[in-house]
């Protein structure tokens, strides 16, 4: 059954409107650090769900995503995923030959990359509310390297997130007002989802071992 609860999205949204005001991302740039509130992260998200509903993109649509370690990343992440649509998410890393691979073997209705300009931040009237799913629809694709051959797709659904932080959660004891620095998406979805702030380093997903660790007082 289509619930808007099933929606993974949802979890984040009940965050944000319980902590509006809790800082939700520390981020690097030009080497100064900059916080953003739970309140910040969902203003940006509802205007970029907006956009993307105004270019077409809508229930089921595939969207791909290829940015670096960002705010930007998360907020595109949010939005595709609040207005029904399917996360493409490509490593920064990956060569021009996966990335056309990518493109032409699931063609997805809008690329949102480092590349192209930031189409986010500007607000539009109205509202885009949370898109109904079912827990087996796709909420995330993701791809094997191809470095052993060609790249194959790993789906993640609905339930499968929602499991997923479930387990994690208990697992890890995670708890609202905490801090955490981390590299990896699904940990930066957890503390999204559970108040925990995150911490995203001064690096590189595709140079891990250059990347600078800083911490905010």
């Amino acid at each position: 059954m289509e619930c808007v609860t099933n929606n993974i999205v949802s979890l984040f949204d009940e965050q944000s409107l319980k902590t509006p005001e809790q800082t939700a991302m520390i981020e690097y740039k030009l080497g100064r650090a900059r916080a953003i509130t739970y309140k910040d992260i969902r203003k940006k998200v509802l205007d970029q769900s907006k956009l993307l509903k105004r270019r077409g993109v809508g229930k089921g649509d595939m969207v791909l995503i290829m940015q670096s370690m960002s705010s930007e990343l998360y907020i595109n992440l949010l939005a595709v995923l609040r207005v029904g649509g399917v996360c493409l998410f490509a490593d920064p890393s990956i060569s021009k030959s996966v990335f056309f691979s990518m493109i032409k073997m699931l063609r997805p209705k809008m690329v949102l990359s480092r590349f192209m300009p930031e189409i986010y931040f500007k607000s539009f009237k109205g509202s885009v509310d949370i898109v109904p799913v079912k827990l087996k629809d796709a909420a995330l694709l993701t791809f094997t390297s191809g470095t052993t051959g060609q790249p194959k797709v790993i789906k993640r659904t609905h339930g499968f997130l929602h499991e997923q932080l479930s387990v994690l959660k208990e697992t890890l004891n995670v708890e609202s007002g905490e801090r955490e620095i981390t590299t990896l998406p699904m940990f930066v979805l957890l503390n999204l989802a559970c108040g925990v702030t995150t911490i995203l380093p001064n690096g590189s997903l595709s140079q891990p071992g250059q990347t600078k660790y800083q911490w905010a007082n």
